[in-house]
């Protein structure tokens, strides 16, 4: 399962709670800037909600965009 597929599952699990979300994330992307102006995109449209109490855990290979994630969530 890729990581995309993994935020697309906790994206669905979780739809109907937003409003109720300490954390709600929707629609975040990262893209990075090569030389020559080619861009890479490290994370596309990942989206879910977190409430009060719980934990989010972020599962996957090597290289798939955890850290990347994590960083644009907390605006580094």
């Amino acid at each position: 399962m890729t990581a995309e597929n993994v935020l697309r599952a906790l994206d669905a699990a979780s739809a109907g709670r937003a409003e109720d979300a300490v954390l709600s994330v929707r629609d975040l992307s990262v893209r990075f800037r090569l030389r020559g102006g080619r861009t890479v995109e490290a994370v596309s449209d990942a989206g879910f909600d977190l409430g009060a109490g719980e934990c989010l855990a972020l599962v996957g290979e090597s290289g798939c965009g955890k850290s990347v994630l994590a960083s644009a969530l907390l605006g580094l």
